[in-house]
């Protein structure tokens, strides 16, 4: 029971926060002697999940574990009602805190002296996530630790039949290095992210396989968004669609016609693409490494992942081997790492899902967004791995929940209501109805670029009163906010190769 309970935390290690938010820190423990034994607790706070108490006495066996999944009255609590501290008692407590900014440790030891006064000692002060693949750091008994070591072997599946060979580790499994792209191996996402019946689901993205958007130069795949000059009143189809999850045997995504009862309905802002595997090629654990450079400008969203090859509404799984948002990319830093996105319908509206993103991914800083760069994950039984240029940043345990095929993903999006927090420079609000508009107008109207030393043009003034030649600080501050820069030719991702290996 002691090794499973510590087996289920080894989860992905990351600090999931906005880039202008510090870390969790675990506060010091309280200990309260109790008349027939003793309470230990740390307050709660906003992402904690679940905490695990390792409490060892006069460091004598057996230790005491406590696993506990639900905060009591703001504080996360184990009280131990039969076993009484003396005093003279020293008790060495290890915390562990899973929290959304990844797993955290913490030990204390206390004395207990006359009078049951208590003296405090840190040992370790819980103040930075630790490496859940390096259990050691947070567990001196984790050696010990049950089915750690699982025999992974890689499974491939071609044009949806599952091949009878085995591979050894090591062994070159997939490649696309771009010389053209082969329709026999690669299929198009075609479809556009729908708002017509109020789903806040995922991107401002309509997917296409224009040459505008997608397209193969000198070794390389190019995919390049753009920023939509379709009216709100137009009325438009996508030929060949291929709804996505959610959404099959329905419209929304595949025809756009305006409806008045339906006010807040608005087409996709964004052009783009999206390719797959999903037809041709999957597989059950290996290496993936991909060499490219990601997409720079306002909001966009790179993907360059693996999906499973069935896709479920309400609960679609990704891994994610190289992403970064523009906030990410002006800081240097890309992510890695498990996301899953949680879909069910909305009590009131049986036809409307609600989203939500769980994150597990973790980041590396000082990837340089202008160059290319190998990004890896090595996806085994036993856990995922994540390199960039052969450096690990991160790694999660493989409890079970990664098991199934899973097939390549590659192509760029923008905006939405799952990908990017909420902050005053966001010009479109998440979750709201009124979003793909806001968004839309924060490049096509009102742009920064109309405010020169506080004169204002024409196309910004009138919209506050005409004919007026300087902004107020107030008009400055409200197009600066709702403001998106234009993308240029970094907007585009490029990728120079694909390659798969056993394990």
């Amino acid at each position: 029971m002691h090794s499973f309970i510590f087996y289920i935390f080894l989860v992905w290690l990351s600090c999931l926060s906005d880039l202008t938010v510090m870390c969790y820190k675990i506060p010091e423990v309280k200990l309260e002697v109790l008349q027939n034994g003793f309470r230990v607790s740390i307050p709660h706070e906003a992402g904690i999940t679940s905490v695990i108490y390792n409490i060892e006495i006069n460091e004598q066996c057996p230790l005491i574990y406590d696993l506990i999944t639900a905060q009591r009255g703001n504080f996360w609590i184990s009280e131990q009602n039969a076993k009484k501290l003396y005093v003279n008692d020293e008790i060495k407590i290890n915390v562990v805190v899973q929290h959304n900014d990844g797993i955290f440790a913490r030990t204390d030891i206390i004395d207990i002296l006359q009078n049951f006064q208590l003296t405090f000692k840190t040992v370790k002060n819980g103040d930075q996530p630790v490496d859940a693949c390096d259990f050691d750091a947070w567990n001196e008994n984790a050696a010990n630790v049950d089915n750690i070591d699982k025999r992974s072997i890689t499974k491939v599946t071609l044009k949806n039949q599952q091949s009878s060979k085995s591979y050894e580790p090591n062994k070159l499994i997939f490649e696309e290095n771009f010389n053209t792209l082969d329709n026999s191996i690669w299929s198009y996402d075609l479809y556009m992210h729908s708002n017509a019946i109020g789903d806040r689901s995922e991107e401002f993205t309509m997917f296409t396989n224009h040459e505008d958007h997608i397209s193969v130069q000198n070794g390389s795949l190019l995919i390049t968004p753009s920023i939509s000059t379709r009216r709100q009143n137009e009325t438009f189809d996508i030929t060949g669609c291929n709804a996505p999850a959610c959404y099959k045997n329905r419209t929304e995504t595949c025809i756009y016609k305006k409806q008045k009862r339906r006010f807040y309905m608005y087409p996709p802002p964004v052009d783009s693409a999206k390719i797959n595997t999903a037809n041709a090629f999957s597989f059950t654990y290996g290496r993936i490494e991909v060499s490219a450079k990601l997409p720079e400008g306002d909001w966009l969203i790179p993907y360059i992942m693996l999906q499973p090859d069935q896709l479920n509404c309400n609960m679609r799984k990704q891994l994610r081997i190289a992403y970064a948002t523009s906030k990410d990319l002006e800081k240097f830093r890309i992510r890695g790492g498990p996301v899953i996105v949680y879909g069910v319908p909305n009590p009131t509206k049986p036809t409307v899902h609600i989203f939500e993103r769980t994150s597990h991914m973790s980041f590396q800083t000082g990837v340089n967004p202008n160059e290319y760069h190998n990004y890896t994950m090595v996806w085994t039984s036993n856990q995922i791995a994540m390199f960039v240029d052969g450096k690990k940043y991160g790694c999660i345990a493989n409890n079970g929940e990664y098991t199934e095929r899973y097939h390549i993903v590659l192509g760029v999006s923008a905006g939405g209501h799952l990908e990017y927090t909420q902050t005053t420079s966001q010009p479109w609000s998440n979750g709201r109805d009124s979003a793909v508009q806001q968004f839309h107008e924060s490049f096509t109207q009102c742009c920064s670029r109309h405010v020169r030393d506080g004169v204002c043009t024409q196309e910004v003034c009138k919209r506050k009163q005409k004919g007026k030649k300087y902004c107020t600080e107030e008009e400055k501050s409200y197009v600066k906010r709702i403001c998106s820069k234009p993308w240029g030719p970094q907007a585009t991702m490029a990728i120079n190769y694909v390659r798969v290996y056993a394990v």
